[in-house]
């Protein structure tokens, strides 16, 4: 009988978790690596329902990499030396 699981996972640097029906976590969690190829399972828990009506899930549709200093497109110019 498929239970409700909990399965947290991050994307890129960006964590999120959904609820899915499933016989066990394991299976859980691979339904869930399934949607999201990329993504990292951090846990995977049978759904508790007062916690996770207060932290409801959000749904990554589209995960774009955070910037890093490295990748901005700021032109940095040197700045002259006040005295």
């Amino acid at each position: 009988m498929p239970q409700r699981y909990v399965v947290g996972f991050s994307i890129a640097n960006r964590y999120s978790h959904v609820q899915v029906e499933a016989e066990d976590a394991l299976d859980a969690a691979q339904r869930v690596k399934d949607t999201y190829p990329d993504a990292h399972i951090t846990y995977s828990r049978r759904h508790n329902k007062r916690a996770d009506d207060r932290h409801p899930e959000t749904i990554l549709e589209e995960v774009q990499p955070k910037r890093t200093s490295a990748t901005r497109r700021v032109a940095k110019t040197p700045r002259a030396r006040q005295r």
